[in-house]
């Protein structure tokens, strides 16, 4: 959450990057709501939740797009490149939230990651599409 309100007062796109939030949380309850009803992730029952999914879960969906438009911005039209780190760097976040008793792999350990890296591929250019698309048209700051 800090990360948020630091990324609102600084950030010169964070009108962009705050609609892109709100899609990517959308897109990110989808993505885990199915992973859930799949069995892929099992979250711990107490958590503060949304269809299954942990409300801290959506928030980091909201992080992953608020940096779209700054530390990924040179990956900005190198889509392939770019859904190939979805394809390595999802699995790799989940694998440490499951190693850190965040979340348990409801079947094997490599059949989760396998479904983490094919949703991250696909959302992670859509995100950079988006996030470059919006900049361009919501002005955030004066000037």
């Amino acid at each position: 959450m800090v990360f948020l309100l630091v990324h609102y007062l600084y950030s010169e796109t964070a009108g962009a990057d705050f609609l892109l939030a709100a899609c990517t949380i959308s897109v990110g309850l989808v993505c885990e709501t199915v992973f859930v009803r799949a069995g892929l992730l099992l979250y711990p029952a107490d958590a503060l939740a949304v269809a299954g999914v942990p409300l801290w879960v959506l928030i980091l969906w909201a992080n992953f797009a608020l940096i779209m438009n700054g530390c990924l911005s040179w990956l900005h039209g190198r889509y392939l490149l770019s859904a190939a780190l979805g394809f390595l760097g999802g699995p790799l976040s989940y694998y440490g939230g499951i190693k850190l008793g965040a979340a348990t792999a409801g079947h094997s350990l490599s059949m989760v990651l396998t479904g983490i890296a094919i949703c991250y591929a696909i959302v992670t250019p859509l995100f950079l599409y988006m996030a470059q698309r919006l900049a361009r048209y919501v002005r955030t700051r004066p000037g």
